[in-house]
């Protein structure tokens, strides 16, 4: 939706492109309920309007840091004919790679999609994963944090110098919520120099050299001890590349 403070009452609604037909050209108070019922005869023809396009499923990877993105859609599986409302991101197996839920209108109603980059990447695999408990547990007016921590702000320092910056959100998609664990991937490197996590509430703290495949949890309202940590993967390890001929 449109909401430019310098756009003109009724520049959209009475426009020629909002009123008149793409295809027969006429306009028509009626336009609107036309597009609703999905279909017309025009000069014999029967037209379908349809602002669905049966379009695939797609899967873009990030590319060298946002520089270009590239469509894995069928290599993954993912490119499904299926009428999707809705996916979520998790990781339901903890080998520390992000999986996907989808949920579609029709059938199958929901798919689950096992992510296995891990197995054909030439590089080392390795992450943390941070939980967050915030200080508000109480439905009261609060000067903590809420819960769940959702808009704390994670910086990570790698042994480089590297800086990797998060945000915690619950979601992106429709009508759907991602896992409250949040994954930080930091490639072949061994641990994380220093890890920050700054509470929406203005409170900060940090720890220091966070081993590779660690768990961190976050708590907003412990200043003796802010963090706790333990292993993250069920099997203990990364994914290890499959072996090449």
């Amino acid at each position: 939706m449109r909401t430019d403070s310098d756009l003109a009452d009724g520049a959209v609604s009475e426009s020629k492109k909002w009123k008149n037909d793409e295809i027969g050209g006429e306009g028509s108070s009626g336009i609107d309920s036309r597009l609703q019922a999905g279909d017309e005869i025009i000069n014999g023809k029967l037209v379908v309007h349809s602002l669905s396009g049966n379009e695939r499923n797609r899967l873009f990877l990030n590319e060298n840091a946002g520089e270009h993105f590239s469509d894995h859609s069928a290599l993954a599986g993912l490119d499904s004919d299926s009428d999707s409302r809705g996916f979520a991101i998790l990781d339901y197996d903890r080998d520390g790679w992000q999986d996907i839920a989808l949920v579609n209108a029709n059938n199958p109603l929901s798919q689950l999609f096992h992510n296995e980059l891990g197995k054909f990447s030439a590089n080392k695999s390795g992450m943390i994963a941070i939980r967050f408990r915030g200080g508000s547990t109480s439905d009261t007016p609060s000067d903590l944090s809420n819960r769940d921590g959702y808009g704390a702000i994670v910086e990570a320092t790698l042994a480089d110098g590297t800086l990797l910056k998060r945000e915690h959100r619950c979601g992106d998609g429709y009508a759907s919520q991602n896992s409250a664990t949040m994954i930080i991937g930091i490639g072949d490197h061994a641990s994380v120099s220093r890890v920050t996590v700054r509470w929406p509430s203005g409170k900060s703290f940090s720890c220091e050299n966070v081993s590779e495949g660690t768990l961190l949890t976050a708590f907003e309202n412990r200043t003796d001890e802010p963090f706790t940590q333990k292993p993250y993967r069920s099997t203990g390890t990364p994914a290890e590349p499959l072996a090449r001929p």
